[in-house]
């Protein structure tokens, strides 16, 4: 019987790279369409940043808050991401 092993590692091989640049463009256009949003409101009801940790690793997301006419005022989270651990 044929072991799929070799195909797996080939497929891994090619599809590795093009998911981190599909990955790295996604994280562009959010961080591009939530700075549209900014931009968009009249004012900025308060921004800040907090970090949390999520299995372990800390995470750093900075917000902004809008108003969102008569509803309740809209979050908008500009950045988030998960701060390296340099390790032992």
């Amino acid at each position: 019987m044929p072991t799929i092993t070799p195909v797996i590692s080939l497929l891994s091989a090619f599809a590795a790279p093009r998911f981190q640049r599909q990955r790295e463009a996604l994280g562009n256009e959010a961080w591009l369409y939530s700075m549209l949003e900014v931009a968009r409101a009249k004012k900025v009801l308060q921004w800040g940043f907090d970090e949390t940790s999520i299995e372990g690793t800390p995470t750093l997301n900075q917000w902004v808050l809008v108003p969102n006419g008569e509803l309740a005022p809209r979050l908008i989270t500009i950045q988030c991401a998960g701060i390296p651990n340099p390790g032992p």
